[in-house]
């Protein structure tokens, strides 16, 4: 991804920066090949907000209660911030690397427009030119992706890949409709640049720049730079964005040698399995890197990715860690059976799932809280977890609390782990069919025969129905395929 900072933004407090300078940054000691050195404690992060109490951003809760806050420039407070945000945070690592505090976080959305169009099926959506994709991590306020139509005003942010596409780790509906004089705003490369004409594209929107003061282009405009174009006049009647104001930015944040970054994105060039680039920070592996969910020959293009490590003096960051991020391929929809804050875990329809520092939690319930964290769950409490395997035991990637439910459905996507029709397992969950359960294979609806003639343990399917006293479920629907 291109995390994309304001050159006003990305300069380290004074005493930071020298501190940086002079002593090196990090907390491992790490030699890196040009010789830099960390200094204890000192660190740049990058990547979504799971959560609050304080704030949590790769696995790390910062205290942020001397923190600067600047949300797309602007002062702010730790309230304007919320879960799925992407921020840069400026700060220290605490030994242990799991608290820290904060001096700085940075919010920078990637595009702030009008809804082109959406695609629902394949979980996509065009704002103000720019595709965007959305998975089970993505957090929706104010609507879903199928509630989304055009003409809304969303803003966006996420990730960026090597091909310009934002993968949305949050989407706020700002209005249902545009109001005039409305700030719309857009983040990326020129492309397409006719300074006869003064348009430009970013992504497909284009952009008409004739009556836009340049900030921070000191070059003036070219294609490649990144920019943000701001606009309070909306399109022409072209469709091209009448820019206001047009700023020059930086990709990735700050590289002051012996700077200690932990980056979430995705790899946005690759050269090589020890050669890359993950937020637009050139990244460098050594023998010595540990991985985690993975291993070095799983690193290509576009792979979601968490490093951490120390900057040299080339500005290439050397990883201590790389840690792959697995997608969700699991979701449990259900009520809490029993919660152990202490011990990290929540089990719902029997099934346990284990917590860690980079789960992600979203209250949608009726007390909306906005530091939910495990600690706040309950039995009986209403939840979705989207989750994935480790080993023998399922990690929880996000939990979200819904408003209690009057009934015992429930809804499990997993593979299939073993099928006599017409009862099958999933998780481990006996499940029971009859002639009241619809079957579908994808999207198409079949008979109860064709489904368990089609499926093989393995495949993923998806089931709703109602959980029993027994602890079974006796599914309404049963899909095979997501």
């Amino acid at each position: 991804m291109f995390i994309k900072v304001k050159y006003a933004c990305i300069a380290l407090p004074g005493a930071l920066a020298l501190v940086l300078s002079a002593c090196g940054g990090g907390s491992s000691g790490q030699v890196g090949a040009s010789g830099s050195v960390s200094a204890a404690g000192i660190s740049v992060s990058s990547g979504p907000i799971t959560g609050f109490g304080s704030v949590f951003v790769n696995g790390v809760e910062y205290d942020t209660s001397q923190a600067q806050i600047l949300m797309n420039g602007v002062q702010g407070t730790q309230d304007d911030l919320r879960v799925g945000m992407m921020v840069n945070v400026t700060g220290s690592v605490n030994a242990g690397s799991t608290t820290g505090t904060a001096s700085r976080i940075d919010f920078n959305s990637n595009v702030v427009g009008i809804v082109d169009s959406v695609d629902v099926p394949n979980n996509t959506l065009v704002v103000l030119g720019q595709t965007v994709v959305t998975d089970d991590l993505t957090v929706f306020d104010g609507g879903t992706l199928s509630t989304l139509r055009p003409g809304n005003v969303l803003e966006v942010s996420g990730m960026v890949d090597s091909g310009g596409v934002i993968h949305a780790t949050r989407i706020d509906l700002k209005s249902l409709t545009m109001t005039p004089n409305s700030l719309l705003e857009v983040k990326g490369r020129v492309t397409n640049l006719n300074t006869a004409n003064m348009t430009f594209d970013v992504g497909a929107q284009p952009v008409d720049y004739a009556s836009a003061v340049l900030k921070q282009l000191p070059d003036g405009l070219s294609n490649g730079l990144q920019v943000e174009v701001n606009s309070t006049q909306g399109l022409n009647a072209d469709g091209a964005l009448i820019a206001a104001i047009i700023e020059g930015e930086s990709i990735g944040i700050s590289d002051v040698k012996g700077t200690e970054k932990e980056l979430e994105g995705l790899v946005t060039d690759f050269t090589s399995d020890n050669a890359f680039s993950v937020n637009g920070q050139a990244v460098s592996t050594t023998p010595q890197t540990v991985y985690k969910y993975g291993v070095a020959s799983d690193i290509a293009l576009n792979t979601r990715l968490e490093v951490e490590g120390i900057v040299d003096d080339a500005s290439v960051l050397y990883a201590d860690k790389v840690v792959f991020k697995p997608s969700s391929s699991i979701d449990v929809s259900g009520d809490v059976q029993a919660v152990d804050a202490s011990a990290g875990t929540v089990t719902l329809l029997g099934i346990q799932f284990t917590v860690d520092a980079n789960t992600q939690y979203h209250d949608v319930g009726v007390s909306h809280m906005h530091d939910f964290r495990a600690k706040d769950i309950a039995v009986g409490d209403s939840l979705e977890i989207h989750a994935y395997k480790s080993g023998e035991a399922l990690i929880a990637a996000r939990i979200e609390r819904k408003s209690p439910s009057s009934t015992s459905a429930v809804v499990i996507r997993a593979s299939l782990e073993s099928m006599n029709a017409p009862q099958l397992q999933v998780l481990g969950v006996a499940v029971i069919t009859d002639a009241a359960t619809f079957f579908f294979l994808n999207d198409a609806a079949v008979s109860g025969d064709a489904f368990f003639a089609a499926v093989q343990v393995g495949d993923a399917v998806k089931v709703m129905g109602m959980l029993t006293g027994d602890g079974t479920i006796h599914a309404a629907r049963i899909q095979k395929g997501l």
